[in-house]
């Protein structure tokens, strides 16, 4: 069972080998795309995970982990092989369905066929420890895709694409060579009425995994939005396009670093006092980067990316923990499903706000948002932790 981790760190691969994000906007630019269309582009995206993001889980759950890897690295590998090939604001469209039907697969399925391989061999304490290992290793690919796609784009805006297509068809053999863990096939969910019931589960009646799953989702949405937002304060600060790659590098290498961190970082702090200093460091990022002119704003984003590091395993390890195997991957995409799904509602506002105010203003916005939503989390679960001590 330990070769399924092999094949994770695969499909990892074809996930996090991002040649074409260091540079994407520049591409979206090139085919006259302007800010806002860009967000419902990336909106259009999360609307279809909404969408497909708790059955994708259902059917995992139900059909296999393994087959539904199969499908997402087949939609994905589609989906930027339609990028690569065409051009237009309708084409790119059609990608993001695609892209964002195989994203819906994978995301959950993964991390539950990873704890549920582990809880085979009877090692789920070392869930926190190879998820950030593999997260580790899928930003530390991204570092590498950075500085190659930087090269990539002095040639050509296109080839930074081209080459993304093809290093997505990497997660299709991988994922066909998993093996399904026997403890994944305990109990399996029959009907959607039980989908439905462990939604309501979920946020109703299991109040601790509700809190966990909204913070999560939180966290997720501020971390994804900064990505994006990113490459514009690189083309305000006048970087030259060949040096994206390597900041995109050094960015991904300090997530590696957090990620791989994260797992002795918990044995030291308590996870309500760490949820606290995730929340600071990313709220106080954006505000930070949203206030902050010149060179200086750097030494704020590098305390983002950092914390960004230690968030992404501990807040995935928090939710598995309160979960079973019978639902993991389903209550996985729930969390995916909200990340989601806020992107939807803030990316296109804030490509408003950026295109009509400017940057800076969509910064401080975000980390408003983000303060006020969060905040809200962490004291409904400090009310849930009072009652349980009572």
């Amino acid at each position: 069972m330990c070769r399924n981790i092999v094949q994770l760190y695969l499909i990892k691969a074809a996930k996090w080998f991002m040649l074409a994000m260091p540079v994407i906007m520049l591409f979206y630019e090139s085919a006259h795309l302007d800010v806002q269309q860009v967000f419902i582009l990336k909106a259009v995206y999360s609307v279809m995970v909404v969408l497909c993001e708790i059955p994708s889980g259902y059917l995992s759950d139900v059909w296999g982990r393994k087959n539904a890897l199969v499908l997402g690295t087949v939609f994905g590998a589609m989906g930027y092989g339609c990028y690569a090939t065409s051009s237009g604001f309708w084409f790119f469209l059609i990608a993001e369905i695609l892209l964002g039907i195989g994203q819906s697969c994978i995301s959950g399925s993964d991390s539950a066929l990873l704890y549920d391989t582990l809880k085979d061999e009877q090692r789920t304490s070392d869930y926190l420890l190879v998820e950030g290992r593999i997260t580790s290793w899928g930003n530390l690919l991204e570092a590498v895709a950075g500085v190659l796609a930087g090269l990539l784009a002095t040639y050509s805006i296109r080839y930074p694409m081209i080459g993304q297509a093809f290093v997505s068809l990497i997660g299709i053999p991988a994922a066909l060579m998993l093996r399904e863990p026997s403890s994944s096939s305990e109990h399996r969910i029959a009907s959607f009425g039980e989908v439905v019931q462990v939604v309501k589960s979920s946020f109703v009646e299991h109040i601790a995994l509700r809190n966990a799953l909204l913070f999560s989702s939180i966290i997720g949405t501020a971390t994804l939005t900064m990505a994006w937002l990113l490459q514009l304060l690189f083309k305000e600060m006048s970087i030259p396009v060949s040096q994206y790659g390597v900041l995109w590098t050094g960015l991904n290498l300090l997530v590696a670093w957090g990620s791989i961190r994260a797992f002795y970082i918990e044995k030291r702090i308590q996870s309500r006092w760490l949820s606290v200093i995730i929340l600071i460091g990313v709220v106080g990022g954006y505000l930070a980067v949203g206030l902050v002119s010149g060179y200086w704003v750097f030494t704020f984003v590098i305390i983002f990316y950092l914390t960004r590091g230690v968030a992404t395993p501990t807040l995935k390890n928090m939710v598995n923990q309160r979960t079973t195997s019978s639902i993991r991957a389903t209550v996985l995409s729930i969390r995916n499903f909200l990340i989601r799904i806020l992107f939807a509602v803030i990316g296109p506002i804030l490509g408003g706000v950026t295109d009509r105010l400017g940057l800076h203003v969509s910064m401080v916005l975000m980390a408003i948002i983000v303060f006020i939503l969060g905040s809200v989390v962490l004291m409904m679960e400090n009310q849930r932790r009072k009652r349980d001590e009572i």
